[in-house]
């Protein structure tokens, strides 16, 4: 039997400063003279990006639970990027300014005699940027996808329309597309971008038709774990 995979298919500056001088006593010696306080107060480290992500109490009533550890994708195998629109390989301005990054895959036992072969999987990817909104992040990123392709993990996909999810409270921008893989017409793909503040989260799904899965199950994983994505997702703390 083949199997039918659903994946959904989503950063810190710290400055202080001190001085130091001396004066002379009234008997001639000398003594250190206290530092002063600083005008500037050292910023806060940003919490870690994975305190965003829903738990898997949160996700039960999906069936998703996280599937293994959550990763940083700013390294050799993800060049901080969240998809490479129209192909191109170089980084952006924007994928430049993300200073922190994750990804995370959610994984959904399935049903009938061999669960195995119809399992799905949540593929989540974070960012956080430094100098730009997330907002702005997804803006600069829609306008570079009117070529209408992009490519992710090495594969290309041509862009088939837009997919539409419900805005929920927090997010400020989100924009979805769905896909199909160039060299194979049963390989499609649905992606939903979220803003929140500084940070930028990809959901994708990508759905093989081998029968394994009804059709449209991959818009229906994105849309039935939405909620508890957002609400991790939008938290300031």
């Amino acid at each position: 039997m083949l199997r039918k995979t659903v994946v959904l298919a989503g950063l810190v500056v710290l400055l202080a400063g001190c001085s130091s001088g001396a004066v002379g006593s009234a008997s001639g010696s000398s003594a250190p003279k206290p530092s002063p306080t600083s005008s500037h107060s050292p910023k806060p480290k940003p919490p870690d990006l994975s305190q965003f992500l829903p738990t898997d109490e949160a996700l039960a009533p999906t069936g998703f639970a996280l599937d293994d550890e959550v990763r940083s994708v700013i390294n050799a195998v993800y060049p901080k990027k969240l998809m490479a629109a129209c192909g191109r390989k170089t980084l952006e301005a924007w994928d430049q300014a993300e200073v922190e990054g994750n990804s995370a895959g959610f994984f959904k036992l399935g049903a009938g005699p061999d669960p195995g072969l119809t399992s799905e999987v949540v593929d989540e990817r974070m960012g956080r940027y430094d100098g730009m909104t997330g907002a702005q992040v997804i803006t600069k990123l829609k306008t570079a996808l009117a070529c209408g392709t992009f490519t992710d993990s090495a594969v290309d996909f041509r862009i088939d329309g837009a997919f539409d999810a419900p805005t929920l409270p927090g997010v400020d921008s989100q924009y979805g597309f769905c896909a199909t893989q160039t060299d194979d017409d049963e390989s499609h793909r649905c992606v939903l971008l979220l803003s929140h503040g500084d940070r930028v989260e990809s959901l994708q799904s990508v759905e093989f038709d081998n029968g394994n899965l009804p059709a449209g199950t991959a818009k229906e994983a994105v849309r039935s774990t939405l909620p508890m994505f957002a609400a991790a997702f939008t938290k300031d703390r």
